[in-house]
């Protein structure tokens, strides 16, 4: 009898309390990871973003040196001959004229995030460079940050 007592012993579970304690405890931690992870996510993907703006801007600069003005046609060979998203494809480019300025003599690239990118990254949807490196950004409501102040997002 004292044999099938001990084997009763090793056979025993998990309680309900101790089960549902285990499951609070998966879910405390969901909850806590989760958002955490999308954050880095997001933060990853505006690298593309910040790396397709550098891109834009060097190749605003190598056209300057080329033609002695700026221009604003990102596809055409003759123009900076790059494509208007980045290579993820979260982010769609332009490039303009600067606000009190024309693109003789200087240039603002944005980019603006697309898609998913706009859709968890509220706070950085458009990045923004001057040709004096002057960098901003733009939440999901339109208010840009002024030049040099959008830190947070580059």
């Amino acid at each position: 009898m004292s044999c099938s007592t001990e084997f009763s012993e090793y056979l025993r579970g998990f309680t309900l309390i101790e089960v549902l304690i285990v499951l609070a405890i998966i879910a405390v931690l969901i909850v806590i990871a989760v958002p955490s992870y999308q954050a880095g996510i997001s933060q990853g993907r505006r690298a593309d973003g910040r790396a397709f703006a550098l891109d834009l801007a060097a190749r605003e600069e190598a056209y300057f040196l080329r033609n002695g003005s700026y221009t604003s046609d990102l596809e055409t060979e003759s123009g900076l001959n790059g494509s208007v998203l980045s290579q993820e494809r979260f982010y769609i480019g332009s490039v303009g004229p600067c606000e009190d300025g024309d693109l003789v003599n200087c240039f603002q690239v944005k980019v603006s995030a697309l898609g998913i990118q706009r859709a968890s990254d509220q706070t950085c949807v458009s990045l923004t460079i001057t040709n004096t490196g002057e960098r901003g950004s733009s939440d999901s409501m339109g208010v840009f940050s002024e030049a040099n102040s959008g830190a947070r997002c580059w």
